[in-house]
């Protein structure tokens, strides 16, 4: 819900009146006393600047050490033919992995080098990075279609390998814009690509050395400014850095879910909990989670690690490195509102009379099917009640379904920039007589729409869009700022005379 609000607030105008759902209390770490218990992991984390010995984000195998490569004449249409296996590529010319075969030129290069043999029948490419796009083939047999450039990926080339060779794969790469080509590539077995554990993420790794911090936090705005250093970075070195953090689990926890929500860290993300791989995320403008309950330790300290690499960008401006947003722990029952499951819209609005639409996805992640029944109520800013719809389902063992509600408002405070009334919807499952989960989504009464003679109307009125393009730093102040700041700043657009918010 927190994404699809944000992207509300973009297009809605709503500077003032818009918000994410919260199921969590206050920033002050405490759980609320609720069904859903949410705490803010701000203090315990230790930190350490530069990467620790051990790290590897390849997999063993086969590393292709040559490349051979032919430019493709600006004009000229690139023939899928250059990928046949029975090319001639004697007259093409060789380059080492990463090397710049473009030199600034705005085209495509082919590559293509011959793959050794792997014994096993599950084998894959893995893929540093191109850039910037490209298209696989192995054996003359299109694979894959890859866009963006410096990000890794995998490729499985079972259904296109030949037993006993030859094996060829042959990329096309286009390059938009700067240096181009073809980086680290490894022929492997095996599942998915882990990164190799360094000892940093054991729970008894010795972290005495390592500084206590609190979360937010961006360690590049910490950092010694450089001449040599990135101009639109501020001059401040950024690479790679270490988070770890300490934290209790009650037995009782044995029964429950367990989610950590990490809103937004910059930016090659690496996550461990107890020395268990649980993912990677790229980018460092978007909030994600792990589902951790599988890795928990109940009635046990557990730790959890992260690795930071914020040396390559995104943008042009400053983009900090580190957890420079909040980080949550949530314990919920197994029957619970899905993670981001709430979406509100209302379809239908007048003076009389508005239709409000609350979609709501519910998972029952126990080992047996249950009833569960979803209550939803609507209140407004004071906290009165308006509006309730009860619906019982059944859902089966480890499945989800989706509720559909619509619920009617008379007579309905509208949503609007002189006037920005908020309502909220107060979603509650219970099963058996007990009350398994809750959640609030706070949400506008309005109506948008977009004519291309008139212009923008809210609530059927005209609108001026009247707006401005924000990045989230703070000259000198770095990304990890106070939710204050980010409040002070709508707040002062708003004196300004602004109605409209790009993040």
């Amino acid at each position: 819900m927190a994404v699809r609000t944000y992207i509300s607030c973009l297009i809605a105008l709503a500077v003032s009146g818009c918000a994410a759902n919260k199921s969590g209390p206050g920033q002050d770490g405490d759980a609320n006393e609720r069904a859903r218990q949410t705490y803010l992991m701000r203090e315990g984390w230790l930190f350490h600047r530069g990467d620790l010995e051990g790290f590897s984000r390849s997999p063993d195998g086969i590393a292709i050490g040559k490349w051979r490569w032919k430019a493709v004449d600006e004009d000229e249409e690139p023939a899928v033919e250059m990928a046949a296996i029975d090319l001639n590529t004697d007259d093409w010319e060789t380059a080492e992995p990463g090397q710049d075969v473009f030199h600034g030129r705005i085209g495509f290069t082919w590559f293509s080098a011959e793959l050794g043999d792997m014994p096993e029948a599950q084998r894959s490419l893995y893929f540093r990075s191109f850039d910037d796009n490209a298209t696989v083939y192995l054996n003359g047999k299109r694979i894959v279609r890859r866009e963006g450039w410096n990000e890794p990926f995998e490729v499985e080339l079972a259904d296109t390998w030949r037993d006993g060779g030859p094996n060829l794969v042959t990329i096309l790469v286009e390059n938009t814009d700067g240096p181009g080509g073809v980086d680290t590539a490894i022929l492997f077995n095996g599942d998915p690509v882990s990164p190799r554990l360094p000892d940093g993420v054991a729970a008894d790794f010795d972290d005495t050395a390592w500084r206590a911090v609190e979360i937010p936090h961006d360690y590049v705005v910490e950092g010694t400014f450089d001449p040599q250093g990135d101009r639109g970075h501020g001059y401040l070195p950024k690479g790679v850095s270490w988070y770890r953090r300490d934290f209790e689990l009650l037995a009782s926890d044995e029964e429950k879910r367990l989610w950590i929500d990490f809103e937004g860290v910059y930016r090659d993300t690496f996550v461990w909990l107890n020395g268990i791989y649980l993912g990677n995320n790229l980018s460092g403008y978007t909030s994600f989670y792990y589902d951790v309950t599988d890795a928990a330790k109940p009635g046990e300290t557990n730790t959890l690690v992260v690795r930071v690499d914020a040396e390559r960008n995104e943008g042009w401006w400053y983009e900090g490195g580190g957890i420079y947003r909040h980080v949550w722990l949530t314990k919920i029952d197994p029957l619970h509102i899905a993670h981001w499951g709430t979406f509100v819209t209302t379809p239908e609005v007048n003076k009389n009379v508005a239709m409000v639409n609350v979609k709501t996805t519910v998972k029952n992640e126990s080992g047996r099917a249950r009833i569960s029944t979803l209550v939803t109520t609507i209140v407004d800013v004071d906290g009165n009640e308006l509006a309730e719809v009860e619906t019982s389902k059944d859902i089966d063992a480890n499945a989800e379904l989706e509720f559909e509600q619509n619920v009617m408002l008379e007579d309905p405070l509208l949503w609007s920039l002189e006037t920005p009334h908020l309502h909220k919807v107060l979603s509650v499952v219970r099963s058996g007589g007990k009350t398994t989960d809750n959640v609030e989504t706070t949400f506008g009464v309005r109506t948008m729409r977009f004519d291309p003679e008139d212009g923008f109307f809210l609530n059927g009125k005209p609108v001026k869009v009247k707006g401005t393009c924000n990045h989230q730093d703070f000259a000198g102040v770095g990304i990890a700022l106070p939710d204050r700041v980010n409040e002070w700043r709508i707040e002062t657009l708003l004196e300004a005379g602004s109605n409209g918010y790009r993040t």
